[in-house]
């Protein structure tokens, strides 16, 4: 059985951050289900919880055929490493009309709602590398205002 890929520690690596645009496969790599007909978000709970599971994959394989894309991914050394979800806010059906994310003005602001590092690669600062890339591909595609809603499970009262 092949091992899992992780962050290379005999080398400084090269990592960059790539739109999600055409490349569903690296996306499922990291946010699909390993084994078929397995239950996973998908990154969906934002965009249409209402898209069944089983639908799921295939939704976000047109998302991933259409401009400008559903996100960004993270490779090291050309391997996918990670996931950010970014895009319109108005992409995102669950935070319209939102009662606890209000829209602050009449700018269609763009959302990063979900990350994603995979197991073999965390600790290692990529989650900054995906918030800065997806900040630069949200202001490539006309971005003019970029929310977050971050949430500490420390304040949640988890350890």
């Amino acid at each position: 059985m092949p091992s899992s890929p992780r962050f290379p520690v005999d080398h400084e690596p090269a990592v960059d951050v790539r739109p999600a645009l055409g490349r569903f496969d690296d996306f499922a790599a990291v946010v699909g289900t390993q084994r078929p007909g397995a239950r996973g978000c998908w990154c969906m709970a934002y965009r249409d919880s209402r898209v069944a599971t089983e639908d799921r994959p295939e939704h976000m394989r047109a998302e991933c055929a259409t401009e400008p894309g559903p996100g960004v991914l993270v490779y090291v050394d050309d391997v996918v490493a990670g996931w950010c979800s970014i895009a319109p806010r108005s992409r995102y059906r669950r935070l319209l009309g939102s009662r606890t994310i209000p829209v602050l003005d009449e700018r269609d602001a763009w959302a990063a709602v979900c990350f994603v590092v995979r197991a073999g690669y965390r600790k290692h600062g990529l989650m900054h590398v995906l918030l800065a890339g997806a900040v630069d591909h949200a202001a490539t595609c006309g971005a003019e205002v970029v929310e977050g809603y971050p949430w500490s499970s420390t304040e949640a009262g988890s350890t």
